[in-house]
């Protein structure tokens, strides 16, 4: 009797810990940000359909529903987005490609088209953070 509770519990444990890494691991985005005195900027990589974007948000972002929520521009990875502080407190964004979709007022970022590492910082240089919720 005592070995079918522990079966029990072992398969409950398992199932806990089966979840959690789905969670985890396959549902969760990549984020890189940069926090200045004035602002923040973040680059979320997510996945839309086939292809892999980065969606550039003009402030810090935590979880999936500020994603939702915030105005962003998005980019295939292709065309790695640069950047660098503007002398206001804002950023530039540069990029060889423009943003494949732009939506809300990104009142904090600028975007300049330019060449291939034209200048800046790679996005995939900045603090990491993942959002899992």
């Amino acid at each position: 009797m005592k070995n079918i509770y522990f079966i029990i519990k072992l398969f409950v444990l398992c199932s806990f810990a089966v979840i959690a890494y789905i969670s985890i691991v396959l549902l969760s985005y990549e984020s890189y940000y940069y926090c200045n005195d004035k602002n923040c900027l973040t680059f979320v990589e997510t996945i839309k359909g086939r292809d892999l974007v980065v969606k550039v948000y003009d402030k810090r972002i935590y979880s999936r529903l500020q994603m939702k929520n915030s105005s962003y521009m998005e980019f295939y990875p292709e065309y790695i987005p640069y950047f660098e502080e503007d002398d206001n407190g804002g950023f530039i964004v540069h990029s060889n490609s423009e943003p494949k979709i732009a939506i809300g007022d990104m009142s904090n970022i600028k975007f300049v088209l330019s060449g291939y590492e034209c200048c800046g910082t790679p996005f995939y240089k900045l603090n990491y953070y993942m959002i899992i919720f």
